[in-house]
C-alpha cells in the first residue's frame, strides 16, 4: 500500500472519530519549571498481528525514548522498519485554511538496526542502516525532536505518536514481508493506525480559547531542550495502557520547548 492511501486511511479514521476530540491543555506541572503553556506528547504501539517482531514497551533516558523488540520467530532479526505517524485531531488545529489540514498528521519512516536471536527481546540504540553480516553503525533517533517538530507545524499542543512494525530484516538476508514492491521498500500497513486510541482519549479536549494560546506558543519555540526526568504517576489498566506507550511533556518557553522524559520506563501487555 503505498503512502497516499495509508495517509486516506487516516484521514478518514480521524473524521470518523468527529470534532470533539483532543484539544490542547495546559499539561500536569513538571517540577522546577514555571507554570507556561505544555506540550504534551503520547506515543503509542499498537497491537499488531503480521509482523514476527512486536514492539513491547518503551524504554527513555533524559533526551530520547527506544523501542524495545521481541522476536517471535526462530531466525535471528538484524533490525526493523518501523512507520511513524503523528495525530493532530481537528479540533486541536487554529487553522482557517483547508490547505493547512495536511499539516494535522505527519508520517515518516526510521530503521532501526538491531541484532536479535530467535524469541528473545532487546533495545533499539537509534536509527541507521541494516547491513547483512555487519555490525550496522546507528545515530541518534532524536524522537522528541521529531515529535516537537511535528506538533509545531500543526500548530497542536497534544500529539498522538504511533508506531508499526512494517518490515523485519533477518540476518541470513531474507526479509518480512518477502515480497516487497517492484520500488525496492516495504509496503506500508495500515494495522499500524489504531484510530480507537486517538477516540480513547477524548477528555483531553478544552477550548479553543487555549487552543489558540497553546498554538502562539508553540510558534515562537525555535530550539529543544531537555530537562529533568519525572516519576510517571501510575495509571489506571483500561485497554490503551494495556498497549505499549510513553508519555512526555515540554514546557514551552519562549523560543525553546523543554521536554522532560519518564524515568520509569513503559511496557504494554507481555503477550502482543
Amino acid at each position: 500500500m503505498d503512502t497516499s492511501v495509508l495517509l486516506s486511511l487516516i484521514w478518514l479514521g480521524l473524521n470518523a472519530i468527529g470534532p470533539a476530540l483532543i484539544s490542547l491543555r495546559a499539561g500536569p506541572p513538571v517540577p522546577g519549571t514555571s507554570s507556561s503553556a505544555v506540550l504534551e506528547i503520547t506515543v503509542y504501539a499498537p497491537r499488531q498481528v503480521g509482523p514476527p517482531v512486536h514492539i513491547t514497551g518503551f524504554q527513555s533516558d533524559r533526551r530520547e525514548f527506544r523501542l524495545q523488540l521481541f522476536n517471535e520467530s526462530d531466525k535471528p532479526v538484524a533490525g526493523v522498519d518501523v512507520d511513524i505517524i503523528d495525530f493532530a485531531p481537528r479540533s486541536c488545529v487554529i487553522t482557517s485554511d483547508d490547505k493547512a489540514q495536511d499539516s494535522r498528521y505527519g508520517f515518516s519512516e526510521a530503521e532501526f538496526p538491531l541484532r536479535l536471536a530467535p524469541h528473545s527481546t532487546g533495545v533499539t540504540s537509534g536509527v541507521g542502516t541494516v547491513r547483512k553480516g555487519t555490525v550496522a553503525r546507528t545515530g541518534p533517533a532524536q524522537l522528541p525532536e521529531r515529535s516537537v517538530h511535528v506538533a509545531q507545524k500543526a500548530g497542536s499542543a497534544y500529539m498522538q505518536v504511533q508506531l508499526g512494525i512494517i518490515a523485519v530484516y533477518y540476518e541470513d538476508g531474507s526479509t518480512w514481508p518477502a515480497d516487497w514492491s517492484a520500488a525496492g521498500h516495504p509496503p506500508s500497513h495500515p494495522d499500524a493506525f489504531d484510530p480507537g486510541l486517538v477516540e480513547a482519549e477524548a477528555d483531553k479536549c478544552f477550548n479553543q480559547e487555549t487552543a489558540a494560546a497553546g498554538a502562539t506558543a508553540l510558534s515562537l519555540v525555535r530550539d529543544v531542550a531537555f530537562g529533568e526526568q519525572y516519576q510517571q504517576r501510575p495509571e489506571a489498566r483500561s485497554a490503551q495502557e494495556l498497549t505499549p506507550h510513553l508519555r512526555f511533556t515540554c514546557s514551552l518557553l519562549g523560543s525553546s520547548a523543554v521536554c522532560h522524559m519518564p524515568s520509569a520506563n513503559r511496557r504494554g501487555a507481555e503477550k502482543q
